[in-house]
């Protein structure tokens, strides 16, 4: 199973774009997303 912090590290390497379309994809994607802090931090490299 993926942890939480693995997903965040992930999607921190998308683009703003792609990370809408994760997000569209399923609640627990949107939840994630959201929730995550990506928006306010950009990426996690």
């Amino acid at each position: 199973m993926v942890t939480l912090k693995l997903w965040t590290q992930v999607l921190g390497y998308l683009s703003p774009t792609d990370r809408l379309r994760v997000r569209a994809v399923c609640k627990n994607f949107r939840d994630l997303v959201d929730g995550s802090g990506l928006w306010r931090t950009g990426p996690l490299h």
